[in-house]
């Protein structure tokens, strides 16, 4: 073949590898190969001083090996590239150039050949390839290398593209592990990694790189009249010689009848003639025993099948220890849970499966063995990965340990570190400045009530100081829009991390609900807008999930499982929503109901600050350090929380209505000792004050009768008189008994004649 015959036509121009070679520059020389028994690339490459460019010459010198094994022999171009700027993204699987190009956004456009037995060769350009190591297996989406020394290319392969695309560092980092390290090597052609064949000059030893049990009984096989023939011996034993095979040589002369050792000596010492002769040759005259020759090589074919059998269990043994090194990763087993995890790592999240979901999502990862007949099958890796024949990640049991220390051996900690922890104390500069504008912040939020401020800015520094420790404590906002608050909560997100804060507006179903998983990895919950909706018929799970130190987890279609609860609860509302978000009453030891301030409502510049800061990780830093140094956080937990008008005010919204009444009604006749009262009239006096405060009440008589026993006040007597029912009131011992003023009242009921 010329190489005027090697052309394509693309892009209407007429190319060749050679043209491709003689464009850039590049440096190279001819080389043959083939593959051999072993189903590797062998490359026959002469000596330094017989390098050729002629492709004829090539074919000659080296055909006749390949032709031995009946293997197809191939001429290549071998081209150094290592001062250059290219590289070749050499793909070694057997894929579509479809699926390449749908992750190589380069590749429609670059030059491209395809592999020397499968994939491709696509070359690429970075000025940083310039004498930079190559690098093996370092293709993320296939199996490939990076080279960046040589290329060895069929002559008569076809070139698609003929122009060389520039890739950036940045886009060669999206599609391999590749680090620009500089080579040390010279500027020479790099010497073949893969065994060469070479020509030897007289008297100077080749080496053999077959299998020499065979070797030993090709040369037996020859026939005895080659060993009587001196001008054949003579030719066989300087090929041996050649080879250094001194007992091969004597065996197969001893075979002569006329075997003369001290000949032998002579003649084996001094042979120099036949040294252009190669192994190959003592495979030709074996082959006059054409039965016996046949025998041996299958037998030694049938023990490398076998030998490449091992190797290729080895390889699928390894392929699915490769597998389950990197499913071991992300995925592990909780025995105690009976379920599947899978670590997001970059969420920094948890997603769970049940054993049908595992094998559902990853049905399709397959490794490769061998069935019976040793035919190379397809097998499924998770089916393997869940009998536990393998090595997978199991734990025991999984739960929440923000103390490390005290998590168990063998168990799986679902806590993760705060973001605002993992800021590079190195480029941290103190935002002094800045923390004083986001404690002012805090402080006008809190209605400028040092009490409640200070109160506030403990139960952060409680968050991030005693993060093992539920406080109990509920904090609910409560302004008109724009006023902040929503970027107060964006500034603990920032400082915890995502994962760690759950924003919802339906607790109902995010916290308390059927399907919960979300609070797996939160720490903070944040109730937005809430109403009284969302917590109506849900008051005690709302009132339990406060302070309660376990925790059910429900995931669809999966068994719950429990889990220790650090959860800290704040939320939000609307001061102008007719409904009373949450039910207060004295006593209550879990709700701070806090009214913010309003004066910064809608101020652009005020929040185009407040905004640069809760992004800045300077000022997340500062506050945090802030919060850390903050003192006597021991016994938050058992602090009383600070009153407020306005929860004050919740407080008598939240009161039963007939205890309002009477409260009201005792304040007209405290001056009375005794009063007695028809019940009748009682009731019009109740009419009227539900009308004047617009209760919406629908009640009758007996039924209000009902629900004033209930409240069991000791100082309400019922009795019955000739005009029926009625109430003596011992006013000033009930004015007393309902504590206006002090103590909270306590209900007792009263049974009366």
């Amino acid at each position: 073949m010329t190489h005027s015959e090697n052309k394509i036509f693309e892009n209407n121009m007429e190319i060749s590898l050679l043209e491709f070679i003689e464009k850039y520059n590049l440096d190279y020389e001819l080389v043959g190969w083939y593959i051999n028994l072993q189903g590797k690339k062998e490359i026959c490459r002469p000596k330094k001083e017989e390098k050729t460019k002629s492709i004829e010459e090539i074919t000659k010198k080296f055909k006749w090996i390949a032709d031995k094994i009946n293997s197809k022999f191939n001429v290549a171009y071998y081209i150094d590239i290592r001062n250059t700027p290219f590289a070749n993204i050499d793909i070694d699987e057997d894929i579509d150039i479809e699926i390449v190009n749908n992750k190589f956004k380069f590749s429609k456009n670059t030059l491209r050949l395809n592999g020397n037995t499968k994939g491709f060769h696509i070359i690429i350009e970075n000025e940083d390839f310039i004498n930079c190591k190559k690098q093996i297996d370092c293709l993320k989406h296939f199996e490939g290398d990076i080279i960046t020394d040589t290329l060895m290319e069929t002559i008569d392969k076809p070139i698609h593209n003929f122009e060389i695309v520039k890739v950036s560092n940045e886009d060669i980092k999206k599609i391999a592990n590749f680090k620009f390290e500089k080579s040390k090597s010279d500027k020479t052609l790099i010497k073949n990694e893969i065994t060469e064949i070479t020509e030897i000059k007289n008297n100077e030893t080749a080496i053999f790189h077959g299998n020499y049990d065979q070797l030993e009984e090709i040369i037996y096989n020859i026939p005895t009249r080659y060993s009587d023939n001196y001008l054949d011996w003579i030719k066989i034993i300087s090929i041996l010689k050649k080879y250094n095979f001194y007992d091969l040589a004597k065996s197969f002369s001893q075979k002569s009848k006329s075997f003369i050792e001290e000949k032998f000596e002579n003649d084996y010492k001094n042979s120099t003639s036949f040294t252009e002769y190669n192994i190959g040759t003592i495979y030709h005259y074996s082959k006059n025993n054409k039965t016996q020759y046949e025998k041996i090589i299958n037998k030694y074919l049938k023990l490398e099948k076998e030998k490449n059998i091992q190797e290729k269990l080895k390889e699928a043994q390894k392929d699915y220890e490769k597998l389950e090194e990197e499913f071991n990763k992300t995925h592990f087993k909780v025995i105690k849970k009976s379920l599947y995890f899978e670590e997001d790592f970059e969420k920094n999240d948890i997603k769970l499966y049940t054993l049908n979901d595992l094998k559902t999502s990853w049905s399709h990862l397959n490794y490769e063995e061998l069935d019976k007949e040793e035919n190379i099958i397809k097998c499924s890796f998770i089916n393997k990965y869940v009998s536990h024949k393998g090595n997978p990640r199991i734990y025991t049991d999984i739960n929440v340990y923000p103390d490390a220390s005290k998590c168990p051996a063998n168990h799986y900690n679902s806590w993760k570190k705060f973001d605002v922890e993992l800021i590079n104390n190195d480029n941290f500069i103190e935002d002094k400045s800045g923390l004083e504008f986001i404690l002012n912040h805090i402080n006008i939020l809190c209605n400028h009530q040092k009490d409640v401020y200070e109160f506030v800015l403990d139960f952060f520094a409680h968050m991030f100081q005693k993060p093992a420790e539920k406080p109990g404590k509920f904090i609910l906002f409560i302004s008109k829009q724009g006023t902040g608050k929503g970027l107060l909560i964006e500034l603990l997100n920032n400082m915890l991390g995502n994962d760690k804060v759950l924003d919802t507006t339906r607790p109902e179903k995010d916290c308390w609900g059927d399907f919960n998983s979300a609070m797996l990895n939160t720490y903070l919950v944040n109730f937005e807008e809430l109403k009284f909706l969302s917590t109506k018929g849900n008051e005690g799970s709302f009132k339990n999930y406060i302070t309660q130190k376990k925790m059910n987890i429900n995931q669809k279609g999966k068994d719950c499982f429990e889990i220790t609860s650090y959860h800290r609860f704040i939320g939000s509302c609307n001061p102008e929503d007719s409904d009373i978000p949450i039910k207060t009453v004295d006593g209550d030891r879990r709700t701070l109901m806090i009214r913010c301030s309003d004066e910064n409502k809608d101020k652009t510049e005020y929040f185009d600050e407040l905004l640069k800061l809760v992004a800045s990780k300077n000022l997340q830093k500062t506050f945090y350090n802030y919060l850390m140094d903050r003192k006597n956080i021991d016994t938050f937990v058992s602090r009383k929380i600070p009153k407020t008008e306005y929860q004050e005010d919740l407080k008598e919204a939240c009161e039963d209505y007939t205890l309002q009444f009477i409260k009201d009604y005792v304040q007209e006749i405290n001056d009375c000792d005794i009063k007695e009262v028809q019940a009748k009239a009682l009731f019009k006096k109740f009419q009227e004050f539900i009308t004047e405060n617009n209760f919406k009440v629908d009640i009758s008589n007996t039924r209000f009768g009902l629900k004033l026993k209930n409240l069991g006040l000791k100082n309400i007597i019922k009795g019955r008189n000739n005009k029926g029912f009625y109430y003596k009131i011992y006013g000033i011992k009930l004015y007393e008994e309902l504590g206006l003023g002090s103590n909270p009242y306590v209900l007792e009921e009263i049974d009366s004649d």
